[in-house]
C-alpha cells in the first residue's frame, strides 16, 4: 500500500512539473500542495485583486516552499501572513497545527516593500497589541536565513528588531550555500542536516 501510494504522489507531482500551470509551487526540489492552491488562485484572480487563504504556515516556513516564497516576495506578491495555533480553533485538527491567514496580490509590483508577519497568535484579539505584528523584507529573510531562505518566526517587532541588529553587527550568519569561500563562508564549521 505504501509503495502504490509512493508511486501515485510521484506521478502526481510529474503531472504538476510538466503541465507548466505552476511554476512557482513546482521550482524547488519538494511539492506541496498548498503551494499549488496558492498559486492557482493567484492564476485566476483579476489583476487588481487580493487573495486571502487560510494555509498551512509552512508555505512560508519549510524548506520545501524556498523557491515558492522567494518568488512572492521578489514580485510583491505577499502582503501578509498571520500565523495562528490551533489551540480549540479547529476541533478536528491536531492543536499543535498552526494555520496561517495569507494575503496575497495579484498584480506583481517590482518592490523593496516589506510584508507583515504575526506568529503563534493564538485569536485575532492579539492583533491589537502593540508591537505583536512585524515587517521584514525579502533581503531580510535573506540575512536571517540565509541557507533556507524561509521566514523567520519571531513573536514580536521587538524580536525582529533585536536579531536585525545582532546579525547586522556580527556580519553574515554561516552560509552553507558557498562552498568555494570555505571558512570565510561558515565561520563555524556548522552543517546543516534535514
Amino acid at each position: 500500500e505504501y509503495t502504490k501510494a509512493e508511486q501515485e504522489s510521484q506521478s502526481l507531482t510529474a503531472f504538476f512539473r510538466e503541465c507548466r500551470e505552476y511554476p512557482l509551487a513546482t521550482a524547488g526540489s519538494h511539492l506541496n500542495y498548498y503551494a499549488l492552491f496558492l498559486e492557482r488562485s493567484i492564476r485566476l484572480a483579476s489583476m487588481s485583486a487580493h487573495i486571502g487563504m487560510i494555509t498551512p504556515t509552512g508555505v512560508v516556513t519549510d524548506y520545501g516552499n524556498r523557491d515558492f516564497v522567494t518568488r512572492l516576495f521578489r514580485a510583491g506578491m505577499l502582503v501578509s501572513l498571520l500565523d495562528f495555533e490551533n489551540k480549540g480553533l479547529f476541533p478536528d485538527v491536531d492543536d499543535r497545527f498552526r494555520f496561517s491567514l495569507i494575503n496575497l496580490r495579484k498584480e506583481e509590483r517590482a518592490r523593496s516593500g516589506n510584508v507583515k508577519f504575526a506568529f503563534r497568535l493564538h485569536g485575532v484579539k492579539e492583533l491589537s497589541v502593540s508591537g505583536r505584528m512585524f515587517e521584514l523584507s525579502s533581503s531580510d529573510v535573506s540575512m536571517f536565513n540565509p541557507n533556507t531562505l524561509t521566514v523567520p518566526t519571531f513573536l514580536s517587532a521587538l524580536d525582529a528588531r533585536l536579531n536585525e541588529k545582532m546579525y547586522r553587527e556580527a556580519g553574515r550568519v554561516f552560509v552553507l550555500d558557498q562552498p568555494p569561500k570555505g571558512l570565510a563562508g561558515n565561520p563555524w564549521g556548522a552543517r546543516a542536516y534535514q
